[in-house]
């Protein structure tokens, strides 16, 4: 299987393209590296996805009920729709995280928004 692979460096984009023997299916994958290899991969991905929407979730200001709610109605592989949040909490969680001068610049738009 070709798999074709960019990166900036120093400015300048850079595509590589490798071929790699993956399997073209599932049998042929767990034929060619075994059913726990195919397992194990499977299982990593399904939780870094579930974390990230979890995470997701958190951001939009979901708590521990809610996001439980989601992710029982979440299924790998059909796209979720778009998480909405409170526009507040998701906002105070990224500002939190902001280094200072950018509060700054931030806390004088929203004062002169209020005027």
């Amino acid at each position: 299987m070709n798999i074709t692979t960019s990166k900036e460096i120093d400015g300048k984009k850079m595509v590589v393209t490798v071929d790699y023997p993956i399997g073209e299916d599932l049998n042929e994958a767990i034929q060619k590296y075994s059913e726990e290899l195919v397992y194990s991969y499977y299982r990593a991905h399904a939780v870094v996805y579930i974390q990230n929407v979890v995470r997701r979730l958190m951001v939009a200001g979901k708590n521990e009920k809610e996001i439980q709610e989601e992710i029982s109605k979440t299924v790998l592989g059909v796209a979720r729709p778009k998480i909405v949040g409170d526009p507040v909490v998701a906002f105070t969680n990224r500002f939190q995280k902001l280094p200072d001068n950018e509060k700054k610049k931030i806390l004088k738009k929203l004062q002169a928004a209020a005027k």
